[in-house]
């Protein structure tokens, strides 16, 4: 026979057919990537040649785990399971301390094709793409839910218009622009995992959820929100996720990850809720199997409950103090309605020290601004719960929207999750036309508002502007006037932007996730707010230090709370630390007892019409 075939050819448009949605995903990927670059360059505060000034913080100490990495070729350096700068003069083992992850990625793709731009720049330009495959895991879940890759798209591209999801425009790095993606990815290859029952797809989902919780800390707790809406819809419907054919691929992966990953098993993540969660699930699931029955019964949720209960106790205490802190900050959200109380000693210091910037409670103008028309989901909860196969779904975004009102930082989650209920309650609706024209409606709607909504944005990290101005000079004058090696004591603010440029020494770093830091950082806000500069001084020695950097807005505007005092007082305990060495007055700056001033903020900086802002003390202690 020759070349030629008595079949019909498939039709060039079945082909088109197929090929459309997967073009209209990679738009709106590109869309999505574009914008956030584009806003982010476009800030006034945002310099695209000089990071200094922007870096603080902990995109400061990303940027300095990444520069590491670069320095040592693109592989792990020599002393990164025992880092001597992030909080000397203890040694810090970066990848059980850390959530390390993205710094390799922009490591490794700066290696490739970085050239000689700024790795900052890069680092926004690559992490904004990153952040942009979150569309992908979104579509998959769609589809998995067995939406039409049409309605599949109209969820992506809801996401892709809500300001909630760009919550991290312009910060150099930031965890979640990496474990956002891989969580929608995990969320996805699960729901394909349930339509196609086999092990590998299971283990995929599995896989990706491990690649999530390795790289953010807070992402534990969004995927117990997760296991929680999955036993929640097991008790209503019984029906048992880990009955299907090869889930238990799931678990065993997320086992193995917490006993491989540093950064997991440091943090006992192989007791977590999440496992505790999926091993209650395989009790039931056990149980069902013994009694053949199709769904569970009573005794096998009592069962799943039980045994989730139990383990959430034996995690809770194998875990030991890992994320006590957390626990703090939840109470106390719950006890006060989600109201910070204006005497701080009725929260614990650990409380007090993530109650604070994207961790505060989020007001109802703020959700409504950040979800925009995505709330009318919330509508269709009734007709969505009724339909068992987005049970979870749905029960998981009304425990997003409760864990985004008690953390301002968690708005990415309903964000994720609303458009999808919006397209399967509009997919619902008996007419074509008409859910069709709503649609389209809903999607220009919600644009307009994100035009409107982000014409004007400035990430309000980088202002004022006569801030950055200032932290870049004083990062010059402590890599002028301290000597190579020598320590640097300081807020948990400013300390990593020396560290990220300078590489001396800090005492103090920005997270909190062990013990040792919150520890360090209550015994620091103590001594510098209500003792003298004799206690300083000593706390400072007995850590190998002779450096010091005061910073009057972070320690001033933002610290007092923390220390137990009244939010933004200027009036503190005389002859403190804090009255002598944020004081504006030049003879009290340059008489501290102990401490000789090597350099201070030139005060030609400002803001408008207001004072010039003199933020910056360096300080050297005295030889005697």
């Amino acid at each position: 026979m020759n070349g030629s075939s008595d079949t019909p050819a498939a039709p060039a448009s079945s082909g088109w057919k197929r090929g459309a949605p997967l073009l209209g995903l990679l738009a709106l990927v590109l869309l999505s990537a574009v914008l956030r670059f584009t806003l982010a360059v476009g800030d006034p505060g945002f310099d695209s040649e000089h990071p200094e000034g922007m870096l603080k913080s902990d995109p400061a100490l990303l940027y300095y785990i990444t520069e590491r990495i670069l320095d040592a070729g693109g592989v792990p350096p020599e002393d990164f399971r025992a880092d001597p700068r992030v909080e000397f003069p203890d040694t810090t083992d970066l990848p059980a301390t850390f959530t390390v992850g993205q710094e390799f990625l922009v490591a490794w793709t700066y290696r490739l094709f970085g050239g000689d731009e700024p790795l900052h720049l890069f680092s926004v330009r690559v992490m904004a793409l990153c952040a942009a495959l979150v569309a992908v895991g979104i579509y998959a879940l769609g589809r998995g839910l067995g939406l039409s890759p049409g309605w599949s798209l109209f969820a992506v591209a809801g996401w892709a218009l809500l300001p909630a999801s760009y919550r991290t425009i312009g910060f150099i790095l930031i965890r979640e622009d990496l474990a956002l993606p891989l969580l929608a990815l995990h969320l996805g290859l699960l729901a394909r995992a349930w339509q196609r029952e086999t092990t590998v797809s299971f283990l995929f989902a599995g896989v990706a959820l491990v690649g999530a919780l390795a790289t953010w800390h807070a992402m534990v707790f969004i995927v117990t929100l997760e296991a929680a809406a999955i036993l929640a819809a097991y008790l209503v419907t019984g029906r048992n996720p880990l009955r299907r054919r090869g889930a238990v691929a799931l678990p065993l992966a997320m086992v193995a990850g917490a006993l491989v990953v540093p950064v997991l098993w440091a943090k006992a993540a192989w007791a977590s809720a999440p496992v505790v969660v999926a091993l209650g699930l395989g009790l039931a699931a056990l149980l069902e199997r013994r009694r053949g029955l199709a769904r569970g019964g009573g005794l096998e949720r009592s069962g799943a409950v039980l045994a989730t209960a139990a383990g959430l106790l034996l995690g809770a205490t194998l875990g030991g103090d890992a994320y006590s802190h957390v626990r703090d900050l939840l109470w106390a959200k719950i006890r006060f309605l989600g109201v910070l109380p204006t005497d701080p000693q009725q929260l614990s210091f650990d409380a007090r020290l993530l109650w604070q910037g994207p961790f505060a409670t989020a007001e109802p103008a703020r959700l409504l601004a950040q979800l925009g028309v995505a709330l009318f989901a919330l509508l269709a909860l009734r007709g969505v719960w009724r339909r068992r196969k987005a049970l979870p779904l749905a029960l998981g975004t009304v425990l997003a929207l409760g864990a985004a009102w008690m953390t301002e930082r968690l708005l990415v989650l309903p964000a994720l999750t609303l458009p999808l209920l919006g397209a399967i309650a509009l997919a619902g609706i008996a007419s074509a036309p008409g859910r069709r024209a709503l649609a389209a409606v809903l999607l220009v709607g919600q644009g307009g508002l994100f035009a409107w909504t982000m014409s004007s944005y400035e990430n309000p990290w980088y202002r004022p502007a006569g801030r950055q101005e200032e932290i870049a000079r004083m990062v010059e004058a402590v890599e002028r006037l301290v000597p190579e090696g020598e320590a640097i004591a300081g807020d948990f603010m400013n300390s990593t932007a020396i560290l990220a440029h300078t590489a001396r020494p800090i005492l103090l770093q920005p997270k909190y996730e062990t013990q040792r830091s919150r520890d360090r950082a209550r015994e620091f806000l103590t001594r510098f707010f209500h003792r003298d500069p004799a206690a300083l001084r000593e706390w400072m020695l007995e850590h190998g230090c002779r450096h010091a950097v005061f910073d009057r807005f972070t320690l001033g505007y933002l610290s007092p709370y923390l220390a137990g005092l009244p939010a933004r007082t200027r009036e503190y305990p005389p002859g403190s630390c804090a009255a002598l060495f944020l004081s504006r007055d030049s003879s009290v700056l340059e008489s501290v007892p102990g401490f000789e001033l090597l350099y201070r903020s030139p005060a030609t900086i400002r803001q408008r019409n207001e004072e010039p802002y003199d933020l910056f003390r360096l300080y050297r202690l005295h030889e005697d």
